[in-house]
């Protein structure tokens, strides 16, 4: 179950990147059984097999940041996209004022 788990947690952050390796309970939610027919794909066989699909649930109530972790963490978000907007707006001004330039030559 603990590698299950591990194997989640690594899949989430890649895909979606979203970190909960700190989270410390995962409730086992549904376990789903199928029946996987035998197959040829791109030219390999795959022979029948019966599969299990498990899903967990992550205990995220220790997972929340205090109001002060939040605010701060919004303040660097925000700063972060502002600096970030204003030196794609200074490169387009940039850009203007040379085509302009280049113009009056």
């Amino acid at each position: 179950e603990e590698g299950l788990v591990r194997a989640a947690v690594r899949h989430l952050k890649e895909t979606v990147d979203i970190d909960l390796s700190g989270v410390k309970t995962w409730y086992r939610f549904m376990e789903v059984s199928y029946h996987r027919p035998a197959e040829v794909y791109k030219g390999r066989s795959f022979p029948e097999q019966e599969e299990v699909s498990t899903f967990f649930v992550p205990d995220l109530s220790h997972s929340q940041p205090s109001e002060e972790e939040y605010r701060a963490r919004v303040s660097e978000i925000k700063n972060a996209v502002d600096e970030k907007a204003l030196g794609e707006w200074k490169a387009r001004q940039d850009a203007k004022a040379k085509e302009e330039e280049d113009k009056a030559r």
